[in-house]
């Protein structure tokens, strides 16, 4: 699914280690590599992203994906478990709303 929105728009994954540990750059790219995840990759090690956009509350789920448009301002936050076939035709809307 993110293979299919990453050709129309710039893919890029936040991993953050479970539980919060330090992770090498190479590891995670060997992990993204294994499971064929498309875009550009940044590490989370301590969970300040995904505990700024999702506090430990109010969270089931540890996956986030974000919609930010050109200028980098977050647009749609879809506060995860799975992206089902009706968020992936949601967030392919939503960008070809943002790139028109």
């Amino acid at each position: 699914m993110l293979a299919r929105l990453a050709k129309k728009a710039d893919v890029v994954a936040v991993y953050h280690p479970k539980p919060p540990k330090d992770v090498t750059p190479e590891q995670v790219t060997a992990w993204a590599k294994e499971i064929g995840m498309p875009g550009r990759l940044a590490v989370d090690r301590d969970w300040a992203v995904l505990d700024r956009w999702k506090p430990p509350k109010e969270r089931a789920f540890t996956s986030l994906t974000f919609l930010l448009d050109a200028k980098g301002v977050v647009r749609f936050v879809h506060k995860g478990g799975r992206l089902s076939a009706e968020d992936e035709a949601d967030l392919s809307r939503r960008i070809d709303a943002l790139v028109q």
